[in-house]
């Protein structure tokens, strides 16, 4: 049908469906997802922090992410971004860690939450592709590789799927025009 979303990744969709299913419908179940993987977010961050870089750099990081004003606006309202900062976080960390499969995971759920996710994988990639440089790695390239096709099938994949939901990209287009229209007079309007 054409009325089905189709202008984000669907992992905050399939997951509201599912915490609906499970839960019952209602404003705080659909709340509750977003606010979930908030908390896990913040979670996520102390714990990788602390493990790279101390107690002190993993409070202080903490401290800044849940001051920021955003995600206490994000915090009652369901959104892609909550997920997509934990599975980021824990892909990155599982980059840095060297867990293979993890990151494999990690980087497909954090691309299923939101686009930002495709720019977290983007910089894996590099930050490998030199790491396996410097290092002389060069045995690592298949692994790589995968990682690059998981991605990649990740992306069209989406597409693939929202073309035949849908049986076009009307939706994504208008989405597109919006988030790129230009913008006129922007001093007065802030």
């Amino acid at each position: 049908s054409s009325s089905l979303y189709t202008n984000a990744p669907l992992a905050l969709h399939l997951s509201t469906v599912a915490a609906v299913g499970l839960l019952g419908d209602g404003r705080w179940v659909v709340r509750l997802v977003p606010a979930l993987n908030g908390i896990l977010a913040a979670l996520a961050l102390f714990w990788v922090v602390r493990r790279h870089y101390g107690d002190s750099r993993a409070a202080l990081a903490l401290g800044i992410y849940v001051l920021l004003p955003v995600n206490h606006g994000y915090a009652n309202m369901t959104n892609h971004s909550t997920g997509f900062i934990l599975w980021g976080i824990l892909a990155l960390d599982a980059h840095l860690s060297g867990r293979k499969w993890l990151r494999l995971v990690a980087i497909v759920l954090c691309c299923n939450w939101d686009w930002p996710g495709y720019y977290i994988a983007f910089a894996i990639a590099v930050h490998w592709l030199g790491s396996m440089w410097r290092r002389r790695a060069w045995g690592e390239w298949k692994d790589l590789a995968v990682f690059c096709v998981v991605v990649l099938v990740s992306f069209v994949g989406f597409f693939v799927l929202a073309w035949f939901a849908v049986g076009s990209f009307d939706a994504m287009q208008a989405s597109w025009s919006l988030r790129t229209k230009e913008l006129v007079d922007v001093y007065t309007q802030l």
